[in-house]
């Protein structure tokens, strides 16, 4: 099909895999996809340069009106629609719906998500608007970018025409510096990340490549085919989003390196442009073309699926279909005026948007602010925060006189259990949480003063291991753990095991959430307990179900009465364990001592067992082996298991290898009141009946079956006999312990 306007098909290449990515890691399957952002700001401040360059006369109200249709108008849209599809999702407690969707209406998001300290990268799903603080930049361009376009035509007219290309090239050049100091000396990497300043380095790049193409040409090796390149720098492209995550060193590095890779992709992209589009084009073109509204419906759609029940075999499919299909349905709706039939569509699907969008501004409007109350909250915590403070402070000088103390404390609870309940009151318990626990700590320094809390507004469980690992290396680590976290999100199971590398052999009580259904943490901690011997799960969430009164208005911060509550609850449950403890270590000693009588094999016999002897002690190294033989009468031998028999350490598996002219008919009666498994190995023809704790063991039918068994005086056992005798037991054995 021909076309008057140039396609560039790897334009929309690039555009496409970058919002694949984008995708991949929202749905949590693509550690690197966040570095594909910066590509969609390189490729905003290119597109909007060579589009302004074009024109003859720029006008800043042709400008905005252009951009509030093809930006603005889909993004309020895409806003206002999920806040109407989310009032008919239950369990939705979005306490944040007023403030942070005013800010995402202004343009003004990434500030708003740094103050309110959201962690992006933790993989926690806060709210269906996290992922706008990117469209808060984008929107900050865009009111700013014809401003600085016009400032830089007019200084090209007035001066040289490469002057707008050198401005851009320095301030390419210092933000990228800026951002690369601010990612190597601030602690806090959502600076680094939803700070205009910081990201602006990739838009300027953007229009410096931009200023570039439309007053020069890019610079490429006109040599070789730019295909070769382009793919080369997509498969870097790719190999950044797959391999480099938000945890790694090389984490400034790949996002500035990911920016370079974009301009070059621009650059090798533009130079291969098409006149004439293929149908396999077509559906890449269509990709390309809603692209944008993936980007804006993707994390409303996986936040309203959190709220399901289903199986994320089921949960992920749906939602790229759901995302794909209103995406295509939005773009369609807010496409140029189709004709007949199409039209009718069109415009019944802008109704049925309209309509949506329309319910969610009302929801919006009627929407609570709760913003006070949460600040009076956070004062409260503050307030909380000096006194943990001072706490750790004594806790760091008495600590080491308290682990000797708590010691020899242990081993007298071992001896009297009636001191518990002061032991677990002197725990130095280590707390580490987040403004759940912080909100308590007057309550918990009350039940265990000994301890250590370090609690922190908005923590999630990236920042335990660093704690505790900060207080292991100082020697100050007590025992056991409390930690509280998982509000906020969770770290996944590598983030846990190095928490359990760390506390190595102390016990950790795990406090569950209130808020499971936002964050779905619960049955993953259930998991974990039950996974790890010395993990503990604390179940709050069921201890205060049906209780609001011990909520604030959030439903997961404390009252007083539920800040009492919650302390005397993990007081109760560590001293539960604790009594459970003293139980299973008196009920451990005893498996280990029936265990060991299980385990453990004793010969007893005459002259057969005597021969058998070097053979069976040999072949025995494995088992926990007794050995008792007798030269004299049988009787004797039988007098010998009884006495053996009433110690609580004697074997359980008692072998009594019976000499060819032995009778024990009348010893039988003895043998069965013995409180053991007897193994009767019967080398005569004698035959004995069975009884419960008596297993017969025919081997005179196997010696008279093979000859070669027995020595040549025909008594004795020969290597042969032996094995066979031994296999036979060992057979015996393991199936009446089975």
């Amino acid at each position: 099909m021909e076309s008057t306007k140039k396609y560039y098909k790897y334009l929309d290449i690039l555009r496409v895999i970058s919002c694949i990515a984008v995708f991949a890691y929202h749905l949590g399957y693509l550690k690197g996809g966040y570095l594909a952002v910066c590509s969609f700001f390189v490729l905003s401040g290119y597109l909007s340069y060579i589009s302004a360059s074009k024109k003859e006369k720029f006008s800043l109200l042709s400008y905005y009106k252009e951009r509030f249709l093809h930006i603005y108008l889909p993004f309020i849209m895409v806003v206002l629609t999920s806040i109407g599809i989310l009032y008919f999702i239950p369990n939705v407690n979005w306490l944040n719906l007023k403030p942070e969707t005013t800010s995402t209406i202004l343009g003004y998001n990434n500030f708003w998500q740094l103050q309110a300290n959201l962690d992006y990268f933790t993989r926690h799903i806060d709210s269906p608007f996290m992922h706008f603080w990117y469209m808060g930049i984008l929107l900050q361009f865009e009111i700013l970018f014809p401003i600085i376009f016009l400032l830089l035509k007019e200084t090209k007219e007035k001066t040289k025409k490469w002057t707008p290309c050198l401005l851009l090239g320095i301030l390419t050049i210092l933000s990228t510096f800026y951002f690369g100091y601010i990612g190597a000396t601030k602690t806090d990497r959502m600076i680094v990340y939803y700070h205009t300043l910081t990201r602006v380095f990739s838009i300027f790049l953007g229009m410096f490549l931009g200023s570039i193409h439309a007053y020069y040409h890019a610079f490429t090796i006109k040599r070789i085919n730019p295909k070769i390149p382009f793919f080369i720098y997509l498969f870097l492209f790719t190999l950044g989003c797959f391999f480099i995550s938000a945890e790694s060193p090389y984490f400034i590095v790949a996002m500035i390196g990911i920016t370079l890779i974009t301009a070059r992709l621009i650059s090798y992209g533009t130079m291969i442009p098409q006149d004439t589009i293929s149908k396999k084009e077509k559906g890449g073109k269509i990709f390309a073309k809603i692209s944008y509204e993936i980007y804006l419906f993707q994390y409303p759609i996986i936040y309203i699926f959190q709220f399901t029940n289903l199986q994320n075999q089921y949960k992920v499919p749906l939602i790229i279909i759901s995302t794909i299909l209103l995406s295509a349905g939005l773009h369609f709706a807010l496409d140029k005026q189709k004709e007949g039939k199409k039209e009718k569509a069109q415009t019944i699907l802008l109704l049925a948007f309209l309509l949506l969008e329309g319910f969610g501004l009302y929801q919006y409007i009627i929407a609570e602010d709760h913003t006070k109350e949460i600040q009076e909250l956070e004062n409260q915590l503050n307030a909380n925060q000096e006194i943990m403070q001072k706490k750790q402070n004594e806790y760091a000088e008495k600590l080491k006189q308290e682990q000797e103390v708590f010691m020899s404390s242990i081993k007298l609870l071992e001896e009297n259990e009636s001191n518990l309940e002061e032991q677990i009151h002197n725990l130095p318990i280590i707390g580490v949480g987040d403004s759940v626990m912080l909100g308590a700590v007057s309550s918990l320094y009350s039940q265990f003063p000994n301890g250590y809390f370090d609690a922190k507004i908005s923590r999630t469980d990236y920042e335990a291991n660093k704690i505790l690992q900060d207080l292991k290396n100082q020697n100050l680590l007590g025992n056991p753990i409390l930690i509280n976290l998982g509000t906020n999100g969770q770290c996944g199971i590598s983030c846990q095991n190095e928490i359990l590398n760390t506390i190595e052999n102390r016990k950790l009580f795990w406090i569950n959430v209130v808020n499971d259904a936002e964050v779905h943490v619960n049955q993953s901690l259930n998991q974990f307990a039950e996974s790890h011997d010395n993990v503990f799960l604390i179940d709050w969430d069921t201890i205060s179900d049906g209780h609001p009164e011990y909520f604030a208005v959030d439903g997961i911060h404390l009252t007083g009465t539920g800040r009492e509550v919650y302390a005397n609850a993990i007081y109760q449950n560590i001293y539960e364990n604790y009594k459970q403890d003293f139980q299973n270590q008196k009920e451990e000693i005893l498996k280990k001592q029936q265990q060991s009588r299980d385990e453990k094999i004793a010969f007893y016999g005459k002259e057969i067992l005597i021969s058998a002897y070097p053979f069976l002690e040999e072949n025995m190294a494995e088992y926990q082996t007794d050995f008792h033989t007798e030269k004299g009468k049988i009787e004797d031998v039988i007098e010998q298991i009884k006495k053996d028999s009433t110690s609580d350490f004697s074997a359980n598996n008692i072998v009594l290898i019976l000499d060819t002219k032995d009778d024990i008919t009348k010893e039988i009666k003895e043998l069965k009141n013995i409180k053991a498994n007897i193994y009767l190995v019967n080398t005569s023809p004698i035959s004995y009946q069975k009884e419960e704790n008596i297993t017969i063991i025919d081997f005179y039918s196997e010696i008279q079956e093979h000859k070669d068994y027995m020595m040549i005086d025909q008594i004795h056992l020969n290597d042969i006999g032996n094995e066979a005798l031994l296999k036979i037991v060992l057979k015996e054995i393991k199936e009446k312990s089975s």
